[in-house]
């Protein structure tokens, strides 16, 4: 099972006496996680709908190099998500898809091995994007993949934050908490002389772009501050955050909150917390609630720069 972020249907399969192996790129209990599908033969491999075009197609081409010649794979999701227009996403290495149940606006396809199958693309790098950046000190190369945030251009908050953020000085240990590709951690490791960079991110792919980007810099995956390989790597002298606000399409303050209420424990003495965040969400309040000092370093269009200390 590919990149279903809960055990419900894996548990009904195992009922019926299948064997389950559970992957999916972001962290969760119960599972297999890295960059890339592990590898075996299977009668059936299940792929949750990823969110892009492009994710979708590198999950099924993974998906057809693990079936056996007389296996399947199945493909399910919601209609909003895409679903009726997986076909168009289809890689050459599997048969049109069939409709194998359609109920309350969800649908579940199943597709077989082309008869021309020969193998090939079942590796992460094959589906690199190179691209330029530029956040300010000139054109960077800079590598993503499919599903990565921000895919192939500079966000809007992660380029405020970049710039009106204050760099710590020399020898600053910094944390980018929420780090994706590994932007705001090269930018401030080529700022700040001697800097040690941290980069953790839930998103084993996203991490995999970043140890490319971010050469030098330790990257964990991890979803929280209480990560056991960040024992002992601070105090920090900057966390700096640009936090997703989304699970799915519901949107939530899970991560933010997380953020604030752990990060004050690992700052050395004068460091700081700083987030960009949506000005229309209570950052404030969550804030206040754990740092002594709070204030607005920037505020533009949509978003808010916030910093704090303790």
């Amino acid at each position: 099972m590919m990149g279903d972020s809960t055990p419900v249907l894996a548990r009904a399969l195992e009922a019926s006496g299948r064997t389950v192996t559970r992957w999916h790129r972001f962290l969760h209990e119960g599972q297999e996680t890295g960059p890339w599908p592990p590898a075996g033969s299977f009668d059936q491999v299940w792929v949750r709908l990823p969110r892009s075009a492009r994710e979708v197609r590198m999950l099924l081409t993974a998906a057809a190099a693990r079936i056996h010649p007389e296996g399947r794979v199945i493909l399910y999701g919601a209609k909003d998500e895409g679903i009726r227009s997986a076909d168009n996403h289809r890689p050459p290495a599997l048969a049109p898809f069939h409709t194998a149940l359609v109920k309350r606006r969800c649908r579940v396809l199943t597709a077989t091995l082309a008869a021309a199958y020969a193998g090939g693309d079942d590796t992460l790098e094959a589906w690199a994007t190179d691209v330029t950046l530029d956040w300010g000190a000139g054109p960077r190369a800079w590598r993503y993949f499919p599903g990565v945030f921000s895919h192939g251009r500079l966000d809007p908050a992660t380029a405020m934050l970049l710039r009106h953020l204050d760099p710590p000085g020399p020898g600053a240990r910094i944390l980018d908490y929420g780090a994706g590709t590994g932007i705001i951690g090269r930018a401030l490791m080529e700022r700040v002389p001697g800097s040690t960079v941290h980069l953790l991110d839930p998103d084993a792919i996203a991490l995999h772009a970043a140890r490319t980007n971010v050469p030098g810099a330790f990257a964990v995956q991890a979803s929280s501050l209480e990560h056991p390989a960040l024992a002992g790597r601070g105090p920090y002298d900057l966390i700096v955050s640009n936090p997703p606000i989304h699970e799915g399409k519901r949107e939530t303050l899970g991560v933010v909150e997380s953020l604030v209420a752990r990060g004050a424990a690992l700052l050395a003495p004068t460091g700081r917390l700083v987030l960009v965040i949506q000005r229309r969400l209570p950052a404030e309040p969550l804030l206040r609630s754990a740092y002594s000092a709070t204030r607005v370093l920037a505020d533009e269009g949509p978003f808010r720069l916030w910093e704090a200390g303790v």
